[in-house]
């Protein structure tokens, strides 16, 4: 679990540090604060592969770039200068946390002697493509990620360069730090298919969780009997029982049923780790929101899973400070940017209802 983030240089934020991290976090505040941001920086600190979020960062800002001139030349424009604060690839992000009792780093930086690039060489294996190094250097297309694990050795190295077909070439990696569940956006929640959702399913019945997701799912959908596969066209889709006699195809539940079902998914599969959600409340009613929160809390608890998630609705934070009530377990953070300066300020579940008791909004 992570307890304590500081972020430098990332984004659009200068620093940024948040303590006391709980195992269920909210993220709240204005548009353009940097609640998104938060959740990057934590996907590239504890992700076991720190390489595929720097290069897909959430699709927000990283993309290819298809060269322009011919092979013999690399033209590519670096895709992640998005990442550094200002555009400003001479300064380096660091990230550092506790995460899981270990003091975790990562460091993004373009400033790499140039002694460390002869490992390049053994990626040059297209002789169609003829790569400047030096040229890369210059220009900043080079870029090194470092992340390292309780002051010891590095855990993973790599440095990252653009080629003309648009992708990239990479050093490989070393020891990962350790589990990470995945970021889910709501474009990634979105563009799951009926088939990545039949698959989770299939992976939570493995695990003998499916009579818990029953369970969670009749928080919205109270007339739910059952779940089940069914094959069709060499695919399995899901279907759901109303004890009508007939299946309905899960795609039919309406937009907040399917999220809630998602949500719970991913929280189910597997154990251990982080799960990132961008705007958890997003199509979902607020008169379910506590059931939400409730379920999320069960599974995050019996898979060992920390949920940290943005929301913009003060319905969910009060509903889930109503299900945390003095355990702890749920927590908030607001973020804020005044005049380019971001902080953090934390609430607890009790002060969040001392708020609404008041009258004063903590968003």
């Amino acid at each position: 679990m992570l307890t304590e983030l500081r972020i430098s240089k990332f984004r659009s934020i200068h620093s940024l540090e948040m303590s006391e991290i709980a195992p269920i976090t909210l993220l709240t505040g204005k548009n353009g604060s940097g609640k998104s941001t938060v959740l990057e920086a934590i996907e590239l600190l504890v992700s076991p592969e720190p390489l595929r979020p720097a290069l897909q960062l959430r699709r927000r800002g990283i993309e290819t770039y298809p060269s322009q001139n011919t092979a013999s030349q690399v033209a590519v424009q670096a895709p992640w200068e998005s990442m550094f604060r200002g555009f400003d690839t001479t300064e380096t992000i660091a990230l550092d946390g506790l995460y899981s009792d270990r003091q975790v780093k990562a460091r993004y930086d373009t400033a790499i002697p140039a002694t460390e690039t002869s490992q390049l060489k053994l990626l040059t294996q297209n002789p169609q493509y003829v790569f400047s190094i030096q040229q890369w250097l210059s220009e900043s297309r080079l870029l090194r990620i470092r992340t390292q694990a309780d002051a010891g050795a590095l855990t993973f190295e790599s440095l990252v360069h653009p080629v003309p077909d648009g992708s990239w070439g990479w050093t490989a990696a070393l020891t990962p730090l350790g589990p990470f569940a995945g970021i889910w956006t709501n474009d990634a929640l979105d563009q799951l298919e009926r088939e990545d959702v039949a698959d989770y399913f299939g992976a939570v019945l493995q695990e003998r969780r499916g009579d818990f997701l029953l369970y969670a799912m009749r928080g919205i959908a109270p007339n739910l009997k059952s779940i089940v596969t069914v094959p069709r066209n060499k695919k399995a889709r899901l279907f759901a029982d109303f004890g009508t006699g007939k299946l309905v195809p899960v795609s039919l539940l309406g937009d907040g049923a399917i999220r809630v079902l998602k949500i719970l998914l991913a929280t189910l599969v597997g154990n251990g780790g982080v799960l990132l959600v961008d705007e958890i409340e997003s199509g979902i009613h607020y008169s379910f929101h506590e059931s939400l929160w409730r379920s999320v809390l069960e599974a995050a608890q019996l898979t060992n899973r920390q949920v940290i998630c943005t929301t913009h609705s003060g319905e969910t934070m009060l509903a889930a400070a109503r299900v945390s009530r003095d355990s702890g377990k749920i927590g908030c953070f607001r973020v804020d940017a005044i005049r380019g300066n971001h902080r953090a300020v934390r609430y607890s579940a009790a002060e969040l209802l001392d708020s609404e008791e008041v009258g004063v909004d903590p968003r």
